[in-house]
This record gives C-alpha cells, sequence and structure tokens, in this order.
C-alpha cells in the first residue's frame, strides 16, 4: 500500500498487513529470501523482521536471506541505508551500498564485507552468479527452486567448489548438466529426488 516493491525467492513467504499500513513503522515478516525496493518515507521506517533478526530502513533497496533452518540470515544493500539487528545482538549496525551483514544465529556473531550486489540480487531477473560457491550450497538453492531432495552417494562431493553464470531454467536438469560438464560429479534425478555421485 505505501509503494514498496518486494520480489520472493523460491520457497519464501512475506506476511504483511492486508489493509495497509496503520502504525508509526511498516512491518512486515520475511520467511526466505525477498528483494525490496522500499519506498521512502522517514517519519514510518520499514521493518523486514524474520526468525534470526531485524532490518529496519528508510528508503533503500536491499536484499535479505534469512531460510528457516539455515546458520545465517544476510542482508545485502544496493541503495540507500540499513540496519540489522540479530535476535542475539544488543546494539544494530549499519550498513552502507555495496556491504553485506552475515548474522550467525548460532554463535550471534556478525560480518560485515564489501561485495559485488549483482551475486545475491542477479536472481530476480532468473539469473544465477556463482563465484567460489560449495556443491552443497548449490544443492541447497536447486532444492528450493525446484522443491527436490538431494542425497550424496559421495560426502566429498559436497566440498566441490563452483564459478559461472547461469539462467534460471524452468527444469533443473539443464543446471546439473552444466555442472556435470565442468566437473567429475554427475547426477541422478529419480522420483524428486537427485543422487549426487562422483563420476
Amino acid at each position: 500500500a505505501d509503494g514498496t516493491t518486494v520480489w520472493l525467492n523460491s520457497n519464501s513467504i512475506l506476511k504483511y498487513p492486508a489493509a495497509g499500513f496503520h502504525s508509526k513503522e511498516r512491518k512486515v515478516i520475511l520467511e526466505g529470501e525477498g528483494y525490496f525496493e522500499v519506498a521512502r518515507d522517514e517519519k514510518h521506517p520499514f521493518i523486514v523482521e524474520t526468525d534470526g533478526g531485524d532490518v529496519t530502513v528508510l528508503g533503500t533497496v536491499f536484499n535479505v536471506n534469512a531460510y528457516s533452518g539455515e546458520d545465517y540470515v544476510q542482508t545485502t544493500l544496493v541503495e540507500g541505508r540499513v540496519a540489522f539487528q540479530g535476535t542475539g545482538m544488543t546494539d544494530a549496525r549499519t550498513i552502507v551500498p555495496g556491504e553485506q551483514i552475515t548474522y550467525d544465529v548460532q554463535t550471534n556473531s556478525v560480518n560485515v564485507e564489501k561485495v559485488d550486489t549483482r551475486i545475491y540480487t542477479a536472481w530476480t531477473e532468473g539469473k544465477w552468479i556463482i563465484e567460489g560457491v560449495r556443491l552443497e550450497e548449490i544443492m541447497k538453492q536447486l532444492a528450493r527452486w525446484y522443491d527436490v531432495t538431494v542425497f550424496y552417494q559421495n560426502a566429498e562431493a559436497k566440498d566441490l567448489v563452483f564459478t559461472g553464470d547461469l539462467e534460471k531454467y524452468s527444469n533443473c536438469n539443464v543446471i546439473l548438466d552444466i555442472i556435470s560438464m565442468t566437473t567429475n560429479v554427475e547426477f541422478e534425478l529419480k522420483d524428486r529426488v537427485i543422487i549426487v555421485k562422483m563420476k
């Protein structure tokens, strides 16, 4: 209702007041991953609440990755300014454009670093930029996108690292074939289960 635009990634839920915002805060609840373009309103801060912590903004463009069951909450800032406060943090940390804050929900530790924001927001355009990512993390994303389960025949395959630019295809076999062509891992898809094995 305030003009804010949100893109949700696979397996994500956004809860917001159906009748619009009627208090001093514009609060939404995110489970999963969302990319936000928040309408500026300094008198009514926009708050994204997650299980691992809250992101507070005035008007900005940012990505929040807060999937249930993950060990971290990650906020990547494209434009503007945001403050993040994890559930175990006493004070909020503010980041500037081009920075990413990663909050470990187990240890309450915080890491802020400069990043290429395109890597973390390309999914909104159906693209997937992978830079030095372990196969286990890649397969978690595929499981969310394509509603499949992953089984590793060889545990060491989880630690293989990949880099590349991909499209988000309608069929996960295309991505699996590309990964298989560039390494010594192969995949078998049976009844919505991807079996990962070394060649």
